[in-house]
């Protein structure tokens, strides 16, 4: 079973926990409706609860640093390309 965590302050919709089971197969969905100030946030909350993958709601990062860090903590570092 992949563990999947949910930072949205919404619930997710039934079609949303069906696609992740299309996806993943069998899923635990945890929810996690605080709000984040940053993608060094995001990656704290990733890491400290064993996640397999990570559903995140929300308004795009566009700063520049938050974008690196996001690439950096879920690619690598040495990753390239666009991330939106």
């Amino acid at each position: 079973m992949k563990k999947i965590l949910w930072m949205s302050q919404h619930e997710p919709l039934p079609s949303q926990i069906s696609a992740l089971k299309r996806i993943f197969g069998e899923v635990e969905v945890v929810k996690d409706p605080k709000p984040f100030s940053s993608a060094e946030d995001i990656v704290v909350r990733f890491r400290s609860g064993g996640y397999d993958d990570i559903v995140v709601v929300g308004s795009p990062l566009r700063d520049r640093k938050a974008r690196g860090t996001w690439r950096q903590a879920f690619v690598g570092p040495n990753a390239t390309g666009s991330t939106g």
